[in-house]
């Protein structure tokens, strides 16, 4: 199996928020899991930051406005 052939570059590929934001949506962006967890009144753990800095997280949730 070719694995290259489920992805593709990342400069081909739309932002996500930006891309809803463009489309008529609302949308509010948090662009890692301690930020989202932080925004939850929790404290990340150090593992989650360390993680995070390697398997990058992107939380959107988006209301369609109109």
């Amino acid at each position: 199996m070719d694995f290259s052939a489920l992805t593709y570059p990342r400069d081909a590929r739309a932002e996500p928020a930006a891309w809803l934001a463009e489309h008529g949506w609302t949308v509010e962006q948090v662009t890692t899991s301690p930020q989202l967890q932080t925004r939850y009144g929790r404290t990340p753990l150090d593992v989650d930051v360390q993680v995070d800095r390697v398997l990058h997280s992107e939380y959107i949730t988006a209301v369609r406005r109109g």
